[in-house]
C-alpha cells in the first residue's frame, strides 16, 4: 500500500463532476431531440472523462476511499441510465446510443476499479518499489500448489519457519520462539515455540532436492515481503482451495521457480477468463446486460482490506465459469452448461448451489402434476418433460468425473478428505472477512473461536425462511433464472469469505428490462417498470449503498 503525496480532494471532486456531466448528458439527449443538439451533447461525456483523467493525474496514486467513491459513482450513473431508458415518458424517450455509451463508460470505470485502477497494490521490499504481484496471496498459494504432496493443507506455515531458520544463520527457533502463527491442524493461533515438533518434522516430508527447491522459492517471497510480512502472513488460514484447483495450479507452477515474471504471467489468466465471461454474456443476453454486469462486477465493494485479487492466479476462475454456464443455459446448450457449472463448483465449491436453483422448478413441476392428477409423474414422463435438466445433469456428471480423475492423477486421492477436514475447520471458526447469514447472526469478533450454539435455532429458522422465499421466486422460471436465484443461497447456507459474494454481479441476468433488450421484437407494450428494471435498479442501488459500508462516512471523506 502506498501513502499519497498529493491531496486527493481534486480527484474526489473530479469524480462528482464526471458523474454530473454524464447525468446531464443522459437527461438532455432524447430520441426526438434535434440532430445538432445530439451531436453537440456528445461533448459532455468527453468532458467528463477529461475531468476525471486530469484530476486523477493530480492525485495519483489513488487510494482506497477514492476508488470506493468512483465505484459508487459508476453504479449511480448506470442506475440513472437504466431509469432514464425505461421509465421516461414517450415524449422524452432516451436515445439508445446515449444509453449504451453511458453504460459502457460506467462499465470501463467500474472494471478499472475492480483492478485497483491498474495500480500495483504491494511493495517489493527488496527493491523498495511497487509490485503488481499479490505477494500476500501467492506466498501461500504458489508453494501450496507446487509442493502439495509435501505440504498438504497443514504444512505451509511450519515449513516456512523451517526454511527461514535453515536459510538465515542469524535466525533460530529460539529467536523466533514468540512469533505467532496459525496451527493449520486446529486453526488455532500458536507460537513457534509451541509448534517446534511440527516444524522439526515437516522437512521429513520432502526429498532433499524438493526441500532445496522449496527453500529457494520461499527465499523469493521473503525477499519480496521482508521478514516482518513474511512471518506476519502466517496468521492467515492457509490454502483452502479444492483439490481440482490445486491440481490445476500445480500443473501451472510445477516446472517454474517463484519469480515476479512467473507470477505476473499466470495472473493474466484471471482478466482473460473474465473477458471470456463478458463476451459470453453479451452474446447470450445482449450488450447492455453485459455492461450492467460489468458495472456491478467492478462496483461491488464488500470490504477488501484495501486490496483485491489483481496479481493473484485463478482467483476469479469460478466466477467466469459460473457466468459462462449461465449463458449456456440461456442458449439452451444444456450439457455445456452443466460442464461449466460443475467446473465452477469444482474450483471453489460454493457455486454448486446453482444446481439447487435448477432443481427447484423441477420440484414445482412435479408438485403441480400431483395436484392435478393425484399421483406423481412417471419416470418416462419425467424424462420427456425435464429433458433439458437431465442434459445439464449429464454434462455436469461427465465433467465432474473427469475433474475428479484429473485431481487424483495430479494429487494424492487423500487430498479430498484433507480438503473436507479443512472446510469443516474453516466453517467452525470466526473470520474477520467472512460474510453471510451466520456472520450476521453470530457477530464474530477476534476473540470468537467457535460458533455460539445458542443461536443455532435462529440460524435454522432464518435459513429455512430464506430458502422458502427463493423456492417460491424460482417457480416457473427459466433454467438460467433458477440458477441465478440459487446463487442467492450462498450467503445463507455457507459461511463464505467476502470475495465470494462477487457472484452478485450475475444477478442482473435474472431478468432483462424489456425496453433495454437487444431483441428488436421486445416492444414497449410491456410494463415499463418490469422485473428486469426493478432487478437492475436494486442491484445497482446496492453497489451505491456499499460506499457507506467500507470506511469513513461521506462527510469525513470529503472533509478538507
Amino acid at each position: 500500500m502506498f501513502d499519497r503525496t498529493l491531496d486527493p480532494m481534486s480527484f474526489r471532486y473530479g469524480i462528482v463532476v464526471c458523474a454530473v456531466l454524464l447525468v446531464i448528458f443522459l437527461l438532455s439527449v432524447h430520441r426526438d431531440a434535434p440532430r445538432w443538439w445530439r451531436q453537440c451533447a456528445w461533448g459532455l461525456p468527453a468532458a467528463a472523462l477529461l475531468v476525471l483523467g486530469v484530476t486523477a493525474r493530480l492525485a495519483w496514486p489513488i487510494a482506497a476511499p477514492e476508488i470506493s467513491l468512483l465505484r459508487a459513482a459508476a453504479a449511480a450513473v448506470a442506475a440513472v441510465a437504466v431509469a432514464r431508458a425505461t421509465l421516461s415518458p414517450e415524449r422524452f424517450a432516451a436515445h439508445s446510443k446515449a444509453t449504451t455509451a453511458t453504460l459502457a463508460i460506467c462499465a470501463l470505470l467500474a472494471v478499472a476499479c475492480f483492478f485497483n485502477l491498474f495500480q500495483p497494490q504491494f511493495r517489493n521490499h527488496e527493491r523498495n518499489e511497487a509490485s503488481a504481484v499479490h505477494l500476500f496471496d501467492m506466498r501461500v498459494y504458489y508453494p501450496s500448489a507446487k509442493y502439495f504432496a509435501e505440504l498438504r493443507y497443514d504444512g505451509i506455515y511450519v515449513a516456512s519457519v523451517a526454511a527461514y531458520v535453515e536459510d538465515d544463520p542469524q535466525v533460530s527457533l529460539d529467536t523466533l520462539a514468540t512469533t505467532r502463527l496459525r496451527d493449520l491442524t486446529t486453526h488455532k493461533k500458536a507460537t513457534v515455540a509451541s509448534l517446534r515438533p511440527q516444524i522439526a518434522a515437516i522437512k521429513q516430508r520432502f526429498s532433499p532436492v524438493r526441500w532445496e527447491a522449496f527453500k529457494q522459492d520461499m527465499r523469493y517471497f521473503r525477499r519480496m515481503l521482508g521478514s516482518h510480512d513474511y512471518l506476519g502472513t502466517m496468521l492467515d488460514h492457509g490454502a483452502n482451495a479444492t483439490p481440482v484447483w490445486l491440481a490445476t495450479t500445480r500443473l501451472l507452477f510445477m516446472k517454474t521457480e517463484a519469480s515476479s515474471a512467473t507470477l505476473l504471467a499466470t495472473a493474466l489468466l484471471d482478466p482473460l477468463l473474465l473477458l471470456a465471461m463478458f463476451v459470453a454474456i453479451a452474446y447470450a443476453f445482449g450488450l447492455r446486460a453485459m455492461l450492467v454486469v460489468a458495472v456491478v462486477c467492478g462496483a461491488t465493494d464488500f470490504y477488501m482490506f484495501d486490496t483485491n485479487w489483481a496479481g493473484s492466479t485463478l482467483r476469479h476462475d469460478w466466477m467466469a465459469f459460473l457466468g459462462i454456464g449461465i449463458c449456456a443455459l440461456r442458449l439452451e446448450k444444456w450439457r455445456l452448461a452443466g460442464a461449466f457449472l460443475v467446473a465452477a463448483a469444482a474450483m471453489r465449491a460454493f457455486p454448486a448451489v446453482a444446481f439447487i436453483g435448477l432443481g427447484i422448478p423441477v420440484f414445482w413441476w412435479a408438485w403441480d402434476y400431483r395436484k392435478r392428477h393425484g399421483n406423481l409423474p412417471t419416470l418416462s414422463m419425467f424424462r420427456e418433460e425435464q429433458r433439458p435438466i437431465l442434459q445439464v445433469a449429464l454434462g455436469g456428471a461427465v465433467c465432474l468425473a473427469l475433474l475428479f480423475a484429473f485431481s487424483c492423477v495430479v494429487l494424492p486421492i487423500e487430498a479430498w478428505s484433507a480438503w473436507l477436514n479443512k472446510v469443516l475447520l474453516l466453517s467452525g471458526t470466526g473470520h474477520a472477512n467472512h460474510v453471510g447469514l451466520r456472520a450476521l447472526l453470530y457477530s464474530f469478533g477476534p476473540l470468537h473461536d467457535h460458533l455460539p450454539q445458542a443461536k443455532l435455532p435462529v440460524l435454522i429458522v432464518v435459513a429455512t425462511m430464506a430458502f422458502a422465499l427463493i423456492a417460491q421466486a424460482s417457480r416457473d422460471k427459466r433454467p438460467e433464472q433458477a440458477a441465478v436465484l440459487g446463487l442467492l443461497l450462498i450467503p445463507v447456507l455457507f459461511y463464505p469469505a467476502n470475495y465470494y459474494i462477487h457472484f452478485i454481479c450475475l444477478v442482473p441476468l435474472l431478468a432483462i428490462p424489456t425496453l433495454l433488450a437487444e431483441d428488436p421484437d421486445a416492444v414497449a407494450a410491456q410494463p415499463k417498470l418490469d422485473q428486469g428494471v426493478k432487478t437492475w435498479l436494486v442491484v445497482l442501488g446496492i453497489c451505491v449503498a456499499q460506499y457507506w459500508t467500507t470506511g469513513l462516512s461521506v462527510g469525513k471523506r470529503f472533509k478538507a
